[in-house]
């Protein structure tokens, strides 16, 4: 009888308990949610004061605590997403905040909800930047953790994806008699841009897996710039800036392309470039207004229709410029 009221006890006031369960004849322990009864009523209609304040008359001073913890890290991530180019620093305060709700219900309720709903957003506003600063496997990965959370136009930028891949799969094909080194640099991105169960990631892999067989790798000092000319004129400084970029060298494509504008403000290869390098650092508003000198200065310009989807996206996921 004793055991028996204890047991009510613990489930009305909301103590973690741990469930067993028999799997392949071994037993194996799962810990079940932190809340139950009432407080897990109250936590999952979405009133953390109400939740907190219960737990506290009841002496139950750790779970108390987590349900201080959750509330902080929730009300830091709503905060975040409302601010510009704060996309990473979001993503990591709702994956906190997620973690600690299904330690507390489980995952289920009001505040899960409204953090996967958040979470879609963040995956898929992080797909963009990446879209547009061409870092496909990035993107690739933003559009499928955003497509988990039932985000359905992370599947039309999925497809767009798949389109790009049978491009640059293309392009390896045909550059591969001439640069062998190029073709594999297009067919690594298409394998990491794509499912593996594509028709164009497994022609990627046969292609490049032939090309490493012929293939005779020779170290090679990257080229020096010490001692060369200066440009003579701005599409020999975008060359250079280009150059940069393939590899990797962040800030100084940024002062690059900088350069350029100096010379020439209106330059539409500078302008995206900026804004681009802006994306990839996290400051979304200053890139922004680069996207909108490119869309005013270069309307014709064939990037000009994906910068303008990129900047309605801006809008449309409260990213404020």
């Amino acid at each position: 009888m004793n055991r028996l009221l204890t047991a009510c006890l613990i489930l009305g006031l909301g103590l973690g308990l741990t469930t067993y369960s028999i799997a392949g004849g071994k037993k194996s322990r799962t810990a079940a949610p932190l809340l139950s009864g009432d407080l897990l009523k109250v936590y999952k209609a979405g009133k953390i004061d109400e939740a907190i304040k219960k737990a506290n008359a009841l002496n139950l001073n750790d779970i108390m605590l987590t349900l201080a913890e959750f509330k902080d890290a929730y009300s830091k991530a709503l905060d975040s997403s409302k601010s510009i180019g704060r996309s990473k620093t979001t993503l990591i305060l709702f994956e906190k905040a997620v973690s600690l709700d299904r330690k507390l219900s489980g995952g289920s309720g009001k505040f899960h909800k409204a953090i996967r709903k958040k979470l879609s957003k963040v995956h898929f506003v992080m797909g963009v930047d990446a879209h547009m600063s061409r870092n496909y496997p990035r993107a690739y990965q933003s559009y499928r953790s955003a497509l988990s959370y039932g985000n359905s136009r992370a599947r039309r930028r999925l497809k767009d994806l798949e389109k790009k891949a049978k491009s640059l799969y293309e392009e390896a094909y045909v550059v591969k008699s001439t640069s062998r080194k190029e073709a594999i640099m297009r067919l690594n991105l298409v394998t990491n841009m794509i499912s593996s169960e594509h028709v164009y990631y497994t022609k990627a892999e046969r292609l490049k897996a032939n090309l490493e067989k012929g293939s005779q790798p020779k170290e090679k000092k990257e080229p020096s710039t010490a001692g060369e000319p200066k440009p003579k004129n701005t599409s020999e400084k975008v060359k250079i800036c280009n150059d940069l970029f393939r590899n990797n060298k962040k800030q100084e494509v940024l002062e690059c392309f900088k350069e350029v504008l100096k010379l020439k403000p209106k330059n539409c290869d500078a302008l995206i470039g900026v804004g681009i390098c802006y994306v990839t650092a996290g400051e979304g508003e200053t890139a922004a207004k680069f996207y909108e000198l490119f869309v005013k200065h270069c309307p014709r310009d064939m990037r000009a229709p994906q910068v303008r989807k990129s900047l309605h996206q801006f809008k449309k996921y409260n990213i404020k410029r």
